[in-house]
């Protein structure tokens, strides 16, 4: 009889794609060491043998058995020139404030490689900060806007990164897809 054997038979799951049965197999092995120790208490030889054959022996994961049951993590998604061209199209072809808006975040998040926090904003707790008559409240909370036109008038746009506070500087006039969104935003809806 092999433990190790015997714990990795258990660890199995008792269903497909189940979990694997941990906490048994681990129960297993405990109460075989409390058998084979009240053995050796009692002088028997064949368990004084094996007790010293698996003195300090670990019962480690294998490493196939480190993936067993776990969920695999899934492909990271990143977007594609194509793909993010095709949504500022749309953006454009669909000629509403609400589309071109989509259109200009999804052109500043794929050119400017920034998130999406920093591209449409977030809301925060109205604590945090100073709330003043422009700000947008609700719910405690208030709107801390993304990209704004104000932001990048002079062909500049110096922003701080949200999650790592890294500042980036861009010239916009160097982003083809951003400059195809940015004309079709009529200068009279750039607020």
């Amino acid at each position: 009889m092999s433990i190790k054997r015997t714990k990795r038979e258990v660890r199995k799951p008792a269903k497909p794609r189940g979990l694997p049965r941990e906490r048994l197999a681990k129960a297993i092995v405990q109460i075989f060491r409390i058998i084979l120790g009240h053995g050796c208490e009692l002088g028997l030889a064949d368990c004084l043998k094996l007790a010293e054959m698996i003195d300090g022996m670990e019962f480690r994961k294998e490493n196939e058995e480190r993936q067993l049951g776990k969920a695999k993590k899934a492909p990271k998604v990143v977007m594609t020139y194509a793909q993010a061209e095709a949504i500022v199209l749309k953006g454009i072809e669909m000629g509403t404030r609400r589309s071109r808006s989509v259109a200009l975040a999804v052109a500043a998040q794929f050119e400017f490689t920034i998130s999406q926090i920093d591209a449409i904003g977030y809301w925060m707790p109205a604590r945090a900060v100073e709330v003043t008559d422009d700000m947008i409240l609700r719910g405690g909370k208030v709107w801390r806007p993304g990209l704004r036109f104000e932001d990048f008038e002079t062909g500049i746009l110096d922003l701080s990164r949200l999650k790592t506070g890294h500042a980036a500087q861009f010239d916009v006039m160097e982003y083809p897809l951003f400059q195809l969104v940015l004309a079709a935003v009529p200068e009279d809806q750039r607020t």
